[in-house]
């Protein structure tokens, strides 16, 4: 929506979400969904265009899943709930968590995974503050990603890092952000520093590259590509 939207709506958006953010609420602000699952919100972005913005209160966060056209707002909310029950379903209880950790509670916060609606792979959220939200009216605005702790805990961690995981479970998620941390906290101090990305996709390589941003510490190829250069 922001991407491909009208600009106006854009800045109607902003200004939405904004009110939602200083704790404004009204019917059209706040209007809950009858015949959900779970708590679900619709906005009002505007009365004459039709959308609609669907959106959760979790914590002390707003969680803005769709924006959608009014005629398709049932068949989204479904999304959301169905979403929301998978996720709920996949969570191991903590005395199954507890007993793999030998009985020592670790004392986290438990770790609160969203699904994708339209896939049973996480959710990929971003983080937008208060006083940063009035940045998305800029049409060059990029958010930035959303991490969970456990997702945290691999960008920071120093030295070599293994991660294994199956398609869709935040493992270039986490490949990006760690590039960028890894590049504000060491190459101040080192004017050798370089990271070298390789990936067998193309696609991914150039994926990868929009999202960490040239720049001349970074360099991306194919696997291919570089066994060519080395055996040259």
């Amino acid at each position: 929506f922001l991407k491909t939207g009208d600009t106006k709506y854009r800045e109607i958006f902003v200004k939405k979400i904004t009110q939602l953010a200083k704790g404004e609420r009204s019917h059209k602000l706040q209007k809950p969904l009858q015949g959900c699952e779970s708590v679900i919100f619709e906005t009002y972005l505007e009365n004459k265009s039709g959308w609609r913005i669907l959106w959760t209160q979790e914590g002390d966060r707003l969680v803005i899943w769709f924006v959608c056209q009014h005629k398709s707002v049932s068949r989204h909310a479904t999304l959301i709930d169905d979403a929301k029950n998978r996720a709920a379903r996949q969570q191991l209880p903590d005395s199954f968590i507890d007993e793999m950790e030998n009985g020592i509670s670790s004392h986290k916060e438990k770790m609160d995974v969203k699904l994708d609606p339209y896939g049973n792979v996480p959710l990929k959220l971003y983080d937008v503050s208060f006083d940063n939200v009035n940045d998305i009216v800029d049409e060059s605005w990029t958010p930035q990603m959303h991490l969970t702790e456990e997702e945290r805990v691999v960008v920071e961690t120093k030295g070599t890092v293994l991660l294994l995981g199956r398609s869709g479970t935040g493992k270039t998620v986490c490949i990006i952000n760690k590039m960028e941390y890894d590049r504000e906290t060491k190459s101040r101090n080192n004017p050798d520093f370089s990271q070298l990305f390789v990936a067998r996709s193309r696609q991914l390589c150039r994926y990868v590259q929009d999202a960490v941003g040239k720049n001349e510490k970074s360099s991306y190829t194919t696997f291919d590509s570089l066994v060519n250069r080395i055996e040259a």
